[in-house]
C-alpha cells in the first residue's frame, strides 16, 4: 500500500460489484438529506472497509465520498461541480480530476442507484460529461434532487442548491422533462404557502427562486404582496433583518410585473428598516455602526424614482437623514481614541544635518531636492501585500476612512483569499499602497525636510527671483508659469505652506496637463453639444499612457499626494475649500512642496556638473 495512499493498495479495482454486496440502504438511513452528511457516512463506511482490509468496497466507498463532497454551483449549468477546498494548486475531487475508469465505473452503476442524492450526484456527472450524456440523467438526476424536503432547516443547508439545480435541468431537457417542471413549480409554491403561513423566513429563498427561473403557476403574480406582508410581520416582531429580505424580494418582484410604485413603497421599507437599524444599534453608544446604517438608508432613498417621491414623502425625509449622519459621524470621531507609536528620527535629522550644515546654497538646495527617492511603485505594492496577507483585520474587514467632521470618505474591502489577485483586490492593494505612504510622508517631513530647511533658513537669504530663475531653468515649466510655480517655492523656503499650497497644487495639475498636451494625450472631454471642458488631475492621471509618460514613481506620487482619497487628496481638498488652518501646515501640504521643489527642479540638476 502507497504512503500517499494509505486508503487502499494502487492496484485494487474498482467495480460495481463491491457496491452491490452492501447494504447501501441501511448504512445511510437516518441521515440528513445533504451531500455532507451522506459524505460523512460514505466516508465512514469507507473509513471501516479500508480497516477491515476490504480494499474493493473502501475504494468504492471512498469513490463516492468525495464525489459528495464536491460542492454545487447553480450559476453554472454546464459544470456545476467544483472541489469543496482549494488550496494553492491542489484541490479536492472535481470532474477535471477524475479518470476514465471512475466514468466508466459511474456509468455502470448508476442504474444501481435507489432514487436519492447519491443517485442524482452520479447521474448529474454522467449528464455534463461529453460520451456519457443521456436524457435519463438529466431526468435521474432531477428526481433525486427533488427528494429533498422543503423546510426551513434544510433550504439553508443544500436545500436551495438542489432544487434550484433540478429546475436548471429541466429548463435544459424542455419537453424532454416529462411534467417534472410542473411537479416541481408546484412543490416549491405549496412550500411557499406553508412558509408563509408559519412566518418562516426560508419564504424569501423560496420565492426568489421562483422569479429568478420565471416559473409558471397562477398564484406567481400574488407573491410580491405576500412576501411583503411577511416582511411586515417581521417588523412587528421587530426581525429588522429579516424584514429587509423581505421588502428587497418583493420590491424586485414588484417592478418583474411592472407594478412600479407598489416596488418604490418597498424601497421605501427597506429604507425605513435601515434607520431602525441604527436606531437599535444605537446613534449615541454604536455611532459608527449607527452611521453606517442611515448611510445604507440614504442610499435606498435615493433609490427611489423621481416621479414617486413626491408621493411617498421622500424628500421631506433626506435633510432630517443627512443631518443624522453628521451627527452619527460626529460622535464616532468623538468616541476614537488616538493610537500612536513613538518613531525614533534622530538618525535621519543627524543624516540630514551632514547633507547640509556648512554647503552653500546651490549644495543645500541639491541636496534637499534629492535627499529622498520618489516612491517606487513595485517596492510599495510589494509592502503593501504582506501587510494585508499578514494582518488578520485587514484580511477579514473592509476599512472604512472618515474625516476630522466624521464624513465617511472612502472605503477599503478586505483582501480575498484567492491565489489570484481580483479587481477588488488591486484597489484594495492600491489603496494600501497609499495609506502605508503617508508613514514614509511624516518620517521624510519630520526627518528631513523641515530640518534641511530651518538650516538653510538660518545660513543662507533664499530670495524669490532665485526660485522663479529655478523654475525657468526646468523643462518642466512652461514660459508662462514660472513666476507662480518660483513664488509657491519661494513660500516653502520661509515657512508659509499655506501661500505655498496656494501656487503650487494647481500649478502641479497645470505642469501634468501641459506634458500631456505636448506628448498628444487627451486631458479633456468634449460634450454632445461639442462644448469641451478640461478634466481634473484625478481624471487625467487616469488617462492610459500618463504613467509610461512621468515615469511610474512619480505617477504614483502625485496620485497618492494629491488625487487619492486614501492619501491627503490634496488637489480637492484643496480646491473645494476642505483645508482648515491646521491642516493646510500639516506633514503632506509640506511634502507636497518638496515633491514640487524635488520634479521641478530635476531637469535643471541634470545640466549642472557636479562633483
Amino acid at each position: 500500500m502507497s504512503e500517499h495512499n494509505p486508503r487502499y493498495p494502487e492496484d485494487t479495482p474498482l467495480s460495481v460489484g463491491a457496491f452491490c454486496k452492501s447494504d447501501f440502504n441501511q448504512a445511510t438511513s437516518g441521515i440528513e438529506p445533504t451531500y455532507t452528511a451522506l459524505s460523512g457516512a460514505l466516508t465512514g463506511l469507507a473509513k471501516a472497509a479500508s480497516e477491515a482490509q476490504k480494499y474493493e468496497a473502501a475504494r468504492v466507498w471512498w469513490l463516492l465520498a468525495d464525489l459528495c463532497m464536491m460542492m454545487l454551483d447553480t450559476a453554472n449549468r454546464n459544470e456545476p461541480f467544483r472541489p469543496y477546498l482549494l488550496i494553492g494548486d491542489r484541490h479536492s475531487m472535481s470532474p477535471a480530476s477524475m479518470v476514465d475508469e471512475d466514468y466508466l465505473f459511474f456509468k455502470d452503476l448508476v442504474e444501481s442507484l435507489p432514487e436519492g442524492l447519491l443517485k442524482a450526484r452520479v447521474s448529474d456527472l454522467l449528464w455534463i460529461t461529453p460520451g456519457f450524456k443521456h436524457i435519463r440523467h438529466a431526468r435521474a438526476a432531477i428526481d433525486g434532487y427533488a427528494t429533498v424536503p422543503l423546510n426551513d432547516e434544510i433550504w439553508y443547508q443544500e436545500g436551495r442548491e438542489c432544487f434550484q439545480r433540478a429546475l436548471s435541468l429541466t429548463k435544459m431537457i424542455g419537453r424532454g422533462d416529462e411534467g417534472r417542471l410542473s411537479n416541481l413549480t408546484q412543490a416549491i409554491m405549496d412550500a411557499i404557502e406553508r412558509a408563509i403561513h408559519q412566518e418562516l423566513p426560508f419564504a424569501v429563498g423560496l420565492v426568489e427562486t421562483v422569479m429568478d427561473y420565471q416559473l409558471e403557476h397562477p398564484e406567481v403574480s400574488a407573491l410580491p404582496e405576500k412576501v411583503a406582508e411577511l416582511g411586515r410581520c417581521f417588523v412587528s416582531k421587530q426581525d429588522i433583518f429579516r424584514a429587509r429580505q423581505c421588502f428587497d424580494t418583493a420590491c424586485k418582484g414588484f417592478a418583474l410585473f411592472k407594478r412600479h410604485l407598489q416596488a418604490a413603497k418597498m424601497t421605501v421599507a427597506i429604507a425605513e428598516t435601515w434607520v431602525s437599524e441604527a436606531e437599535v444599534r444605537g446613534e449615541q453608544t454604536h455611532p459608527i455602526v449607527a452611521q453606517n446604517a442611515l448611510e445604507n438608508a440614504l442610499q435606498t432613498y435615493r433609490a427611489v424614482p423621481g416621479a414617486y417621491r413626491a408621493e411617498l414623502a421622500v424628500d421631506t425625509v433626506l435633510p432630517a437623514l443627512r443631518k443624522r449622519i453628521a451627527e452619527a459621524g460626529a460622535r464616532v470621531v468623538e468616541q476614537m481614541s488616538l493610537i500612536s507609536t513613538q518613531t525614533d528620527i534622530t538618525k535621519l535629522v543627524k543624516r540630514t544635518k551632514r547633507l547640509i550644515e556648512g554647503q552653500s546654497f546651490g549644495t543645500a538646495l541639491y541636496h534637499l531636492a534629492n535627499m529622498y527617492p520618489f516612491c517606487s511603485p513595485a517596492e510599495s505594492r510589494q509592502g503593501a501585500l504582506k501587510s494585508l496577507r499578514t494582518g488578520i483585520v485587514s484580511s477579514l474587514t473592509e476599512a472604512v476612512f472618515f474625516d476630522e467632521t466624521g464624513r465617511v470618505i472612502a472605503k477599503r474591502p478586505p483582501l480575498s483569499f484567492g491565489t489570484e489577485l481580483t479587481e477588488e483586490d488591486e484597489y484594495t492593494v492600491q489603496a494600501k499602497m497609499v495609506s502605508e505612504h503617508l508613514h514614509t510622508i511624516r518620517l521624510s517631513v519630520r526627518g528631513g525636510v523641515l530640518p534641511a530647511l530651518a538650516i538653510i533658513s538660518e545660513a543662507h537669504c533664499v530670495k524669490e527671483v532665485d526660485m522663479v530663475e529655478l523654475a525657468k531653468a526646468s523643462a518642466l515649466v512652461p514660459p508662462n508659469r514660472v513666476h507662480m510655480v518660483g513664488k509657491g517655492l519661494y513660500w516653502g523656503f520661509v515657512g508659509d505652506f499655506g501661500m505655498a499650497a496656494h501656487f503650487l497644487i494647481p500649478q502641479m495639475e497645470a505642469l501634468i496637463r501641459h506634458r500631456m498636451k505636448e506628448a498628444g494625450l487627451n486631458t479633456s472631454t468634449s460634450s454632445a453639444d461639442g462644448i469641451v471642458t478640461e478634466n481634473g488631475l484625478s481624471t487625467l492621471m487616469d488617462v492610459e499612457g500618463v504613467s509610461e509618460l512621468l515615469g511610474d514613481d512619480v505617477a504614483f506620487e502625485i496620485r497618492a499626494v494629491f488625487c487619492s482619497p486614501y492619501g491627503p487628496n490634496l488637489r480637492n481638498t484643496f480646491a473645494h475649500g476642505l483645508l482648515d488652518d491646521d491642516q493646510i501646515y500639516a506633514e503632506s501640504t509640506v511634502y507636497a512642496w518638496w515633491f514640487m521643489l524635488k520634479y521641478v527642479s530635476g531637469p535643471f540638476w541634470e545640466t549642472v556638473p557636479r562633483t
